[in-house]
């Protein structure tokens, strides 16, 4: 790419966006003066490297990385992506690929595992929610995105990985050797646990979760009344939004799911729960841990403002941000944080997480689901834990509901 390419390549983004700024009022004269000097400067820099630096420079390589640097200044879930990268990307979202099964976050220069999928390679080699990912094979990640650490870690089915990892509360870190599969997750699981109680686990949020709960739901009340209900969602890194929406409506007759709030008033949009549909008359506690993220902590902070459901276990991550990807004109692509999810009663998710009603950091399935059961068959201590984890400010706050229409 010549010189001047990438000027007006670069020139073209910034100026793109001073445009869309000045089109819907929130651009003033003194804001552009301002971004057109700092463009001034972007250029400058870029024509000494190009013309005076002491080897050959790839100018498009320059601009990149310029943008890369702007971009990390921001989250780690905000990313800038080259073409082939992008292309890769775009390609990869079918659902199933070679890999060990992790969703990563980044904290500062650290990368965190959120959770490991349920039954993942990742999972049965012994990896947890809260590990720390050093290195992967030879390469240190502290300067890598989180793009390209997922593009490390997927390869073809049955190949090796190792990764170096670091454990909170173990003194020396070490290997772990994983071989890679073909990641296919089902989504929901159920069973019956007795005396009308059931058991659902979502495992992530895919295109037919809700569909799946619902015909769970169904199956169960085929076998007898529902008494009481677990929703597992510990280790679910989330997943789609509109499922998380669809599947909290599930157990909500009316007012709201979530909030998503952005930058200006324009950018707030609100998820309504609906009468119809709705599985009602029985208690729930919903099972969260550090792995719980994203998609599961909407579910989870909505059914728990609602007073709808108990939530039992540790606090959850707190992912609670709104990404979307823009196409660029030269192939490659921007994902972009928008807005941050808040729950009916106002609570930010992002960096917060959903603190439980009841506390339990047994890591045993069979423990949790025997205190589980424990509330959902005594009334009494089930609505006396209800909103108990919401905090003195909400705990006496309700969910404002949507007035019934009344007829003559």
């Amino acid at each position: 790419m010549r010189r001047r390419d990438c000027v007006i390549f670069g020139v073209g983004l910034l100026v793109g966006g001073l445009v869309f700024e000045a089109a819907i009022g929130l651009a003033d004269q003194s804001l552009v003066h301002n971004r057109y000097k700092k463009l001034n400067i972007f250029a400058s820099v870029l024509s000494y490297i190009e013309n005076d630096y002491v080897d050959p420079v790839d100018g498009r390589a320059l601009v990149y990385g310029a943008i890369q640097g702007m971009v990390r200044r921001l989250d780690p879930y905000t990313v800038f992506i080259p073409p082939n990268l992008y292309k890769e990307m775009k390609a990869e979202t079918s659902g199933e690929h070679g890999g060990p099964g992790l969703e990563l976050t980044r904290k500062g220069k650290q990368v965190f595992v959120i959770s490991p999928l349920p039954d993942s390679p990742a999972q049965r080699a012994g990896i947890k929610a809260g590990d720390e990912i050093v290195q992967i094979e030879r390469k240190l990640l502290h300067k890598l995105s989180l793009f390209q650490i997922r593009r490390l870690l997927r390869g073809r089915p049955g190949s090796r990985l190792r990764l170096f990892i670091r454990r909170s509360g173990v003194q020396r870190a070490r290997w772990f050797v994983i071989i890679r599969e073909q990641i296919r997750v089902q989504s929901v699981y159920a069973r019956h646990l007795g005396k009308g109680l059931y058991y659902a686990q979502i495992k992530s949020f895919q295109d037919r979760t809700e569909r799946q709960l619902k015909a769970a739901l169904r199956g169960f009340q085929q076998k007898a009344s529902i008494r009481g209900l677990v929703l597992d969602l510990r280790n679910n890194p989330g997943g789609l939004f509109d499922q998380s929406v669809r599947v909290a409506d599930l157990f909500l007759e009316q007012g709201p799911i979530v909030t998503a709030k952005g930058r200006t008033a324009r950018r707030m949009e609100r998820e309504m729960s609906h009468s119809k549909g709705t599985w009602k008359g029985f208690p729930i506690v919903i099972l969260v841990n550090q792995g719980t993220a994203s998609a599961a902590e909407i579910v989870s902070g909505a059914l728990q403002d609602h007073r709808r459901a108990l939530v039992l276990g540790t606090r959850s991550f707190g992912k609670g941000s709104v990404q979307t990807i823009i196409d660029l004109s030269d192939g490659s692509g921007l994902k972009m944080t928008i807005a941050r999810y808040y729950t009916p009663l106002g609570r930010l998710i992002h960096g917060r997480g959903i603190q439980p009603d009841v506390i339990n950091r047994s890591s045993s399935k069979s423990d949790l689901l025997r205190v589980a059961k424990r509330y959902l068959l005594n009334g009494g201590s089930y609505k006396k834990a209800l909103g108990r984890g919401l905090g003195a400010k909400y705990r006496k706050k309700f969910v404002v509901k949507k007035k019934a229409k009344t007829t003559n």
